[in-house]
């Protein structure tokens, strides 16, 4: 059986995450795939039920640039190429920039060739909420994705930290849109791939030694701030205090959390297994991959097979995002953080309100 979304992926990006053209399983083992499984997936009409109306609101007037990299065309009709803004560190506010309009203006006319979005979710195309199971598109979210999931000539990718549960659940119902959970090592939903690593030390024994010393240290953490939580994914642990009243308390704890962390794992030479700090969260993870690697991946290999993108936006709000900025960095990519502070983007906006606006601007006049 061929799924609805393999009309916008090319052979090139089947090989990107092994797997066969006329399949519904993935090539990997059966074993590596089992922890996850999906139905066939929802309809717009599905989303519609649960979430109102997906009709076109009124859009508000934003602005943007490009920048550019790999396997992608220039998205000027001219010959002169979409620049950024010279110092990766001072990104230029999107509604200030003269270029903005020739980008939204690439994006909204008709193509014979594809372009693509690449998007981060919580944070980015949905607001944070104060418990992350909360943070579930909202209709107007809904109508976005809707309306973004009708274009033929756009390949939309959600790249999230999320796990492929919360994607497929809550966004399964675009057959269009390539769902690409906890960063990058499951495709969710109807096309779905497991992308077998290397397990830590080659053994599932260390995954839970380390998993059952981390929960613990996280634990008590919990137990000390009313409001935070942890969170388990089939890669990670995620303490989050975005719940937590004292601010400065739920920051000092954090700071200590990932001193303990960090030192835990490197006293059992887990050097694949990894601590970062993100908005709100302390995260240990066992990845090997990185957000700007899966950009890059698909983006080489639809000029590999012929058919580069023509113009690529990339949008995120944390440091992991920064891997896509950078690997976006050339001709025919708009890069755009959403907050202030420093980044590898071109350009910024200061909330995930204002990148909806500016996603509806290259949708329609």
């Amino acid at each position: 059986m061929v799924y609805n979304r393999m009309k916008v992926l090319s052979v090139a990006e089947l090989n990107v995450w092994k797997c066969d053209e006329d399949t519904e399983a993935p090539s990997d083992t059966e074993e590596s795939a089992v922890d996850v499984s999906f139905d066939e997936g929802h309809s717009d009409a599905d989303c519609a039920d649960a979430d109102g109306d997906l009709g076109h609101p009124g859009h508000a007037r934003s602005s943007s640039t490009g920048s550019s990299g790999h396997g992608v065309g220039d998205p000027s009709s001219g010959s002169s190429a979409v620049v950024g803004v010279a110092g990766a560190s001072v990104p230029t506010l999107l509604q200030q920039s003269p270029l903005a309009e020739q980008f939204a203006a690439a994006f909204r006319a008709p193509s014979r060739g594809l372009k693509a979005v690449f998007l981060d979710y919580d944070g980015t195309l949905r607001e944070f909420d104060a418990r992350p199971e909360l943070a579930v598109p909202t209709a107007e979210v809904h109508r976005l994705l809707s309306t973004l999931n009708r274009r033929e000539d756009l390949l939309v990718h959600i790249v999230s930290g999320r796990d492929a549960q919360f994607l497929n659940a809550h966004l399964g119902c675009y057959e269009r849109l390539v769902l690409i959970a906890e960063h990058e090592r499951r495709v969710a939903g109807r096309f779905q791939v497991w992308r077998q690593e290397a397990d830590v030390h080659g053994s599932r024994e260390v995954d839970q030694d380390w998993r059952a010393a981390v929960r613990f240290e996280m634990s008590r953490c919990t137990d000390g701030l009313v409001g935070s939580q942890v969170e388990e994914k089939a890669t990670s642990l995620v303490w989050h205090f975005r719940g937590v009243d004292d601010e400065a308390a739920a920051e000092a704890a954090a700071k200590n959390l990932a001193g303990r962390l960090s030192q835990l794992l490197n006293a059992q030479r887990l050097r694949d297994v990894k601590v970062s700090r993100h908005s709100k969260t302390v995260e240990v993870s066992c990845r090997n991959g990185t957000k700007g690697q899966v950009l890059r991946r698909i983006c080489d290999s639809r000029a590999a097979s012929g058919e580069p993108f023509e113009a690529v936006l990339v949008a995120g709000d944390d440091v992991s995002d920064e891997a896509m900025f950078e690997a976006g960095g050339g001709d025919g990519f708009l890069t755009i953080k959403v907050g202030f502070g420093s980044t590898g983007a071109k350009h910024c906006v200061d909330s995930p309100a204002q990148l909806r606006h500016f996603l509806w601007r290259c949708l329609a006049p």
